[in-house]
């Protein structure tokens, strides 16, 4: 798939938008990628606001994984929108059981990043695939001030989200704009994922102050990733991004049966692509 350059333009939305549609070759047989022709489009309006991305590393059998998520839950209530949660059900603790723990929230791109970045106990997280203090694998106790250490940088990109959802045939057309703000050398890729909150499932816990234990059997899962719609590592997006341009991609993929699309998100992030690091996310309901 290729990524498009838009040039930008300080001027109001005029023309028409026209575009074609191509279907990807396999594995990614569900999303198709449409060109847009020609758009106009202004940033003056749009906050440039750098947002942080916390992964956090959990399963239903990770008897430390619920007082993690209350952990991302509080600096996201904390940061008001600028730190963004995916939680990420890889590894062994995810793997899906017998009775109540059948439940499978693992994915092939969380179970790629696992492995990749070498998750070996839970929970774990990472911060915009940063490396903190010479480790990029941080336990919860570290989440916080690694969020403190960057989360208040100027921003070096800017992201906007659309989504159109057709409820008839559970499709949704994403489009995602990406302005550089700063001239920033080097490979950068595109990931665009798709998150769900309120899963309620069987989660293993040891902590009585925060729910039941050992089996807390109504456990509501937030900011689940449920998959990667154009690969784990997404695609090229630019070499050497111009801040003079914007940087456009267009997506279309069909919910998977299950979903509930109300609880739905996409949420997509640059990355670079020699060091993963990630230095620009942002996320936005599929219906608002």
């Amino acid at each position: 798939m290729k990524v498009f350059k838009i040039f930008l333009l300080l001027i109001p939305v005029t023309g028409l938008i026209f575009y074609s549609c191509t279907k990807l070759d396999a594995p990614y047989v569900a999303v198709q990628h449409h060109h847009i022709g020609d758009t106009i489009m202004s940033w003056d309006t749009i906050p440039a606001v750098r947002k942080v991305l916390l992964e956090d590393y959990t399963g239903h059998k990770c008897v430390n994984c619920p007082e993690a998520a209350l952990t991302a839950r509080s600096l996201d209530e904390e940061y008001e929108g600028r730190l963004l949660v995916m939680a990420v059900h890889a590894g062994f603790y995810a793997l899906p059981g017998a009775d109540e723990y059948a439940l499978d929230l693992r994915t092939p791109a969380g179970s790629e990043w696992n492995n990749e970045f070498g998750f070996t106990s839970y929970p774990n997280g990472m911060v915009n695939r940063k490396t903190f203090e010479s480790s990029r694998i941080l336990g919860p106790g570290k989440w916080a001030g690694s969020v403190s250490q960057i989360i208040d940088l100027p921003p070096t990109a800017q992201m906007m989200i659309t989504n159109k959802y057709n409820a008839g045939e559970r499709k949704v057309n994403t489009t995602i704009y990406n302005r550089f703000i700063d001239e920033m050398p080097g490979n950068y890729t595109l990931t665009v994922c798709i998150i769900e909150d309120s899963i309620t499932g069987a989660q293993k816990n040891n902590n009585l102050n925060i729910g039941p234990v050992p089996d807390w059997y109504d456990y509501v899962f937030k900011e689940v990733l449920r998959s990667s719609i154009n690969g784990s590592y997404g695609e090229d997006l630019v070499t050497d991004p111009d801040p003079a341009l914007t940087y456009l991609g267009r997506f279309e993929t069909t919910l998977a049966s299950g979903l509930v699309p109300q609880n739905c998100w996409i949420l997509a992030f640059i990355s670079n692509k020699e060091t993963r690091e990630i230095i620009q996310a942002e996320k936005k309901k599929i219906i608002p």
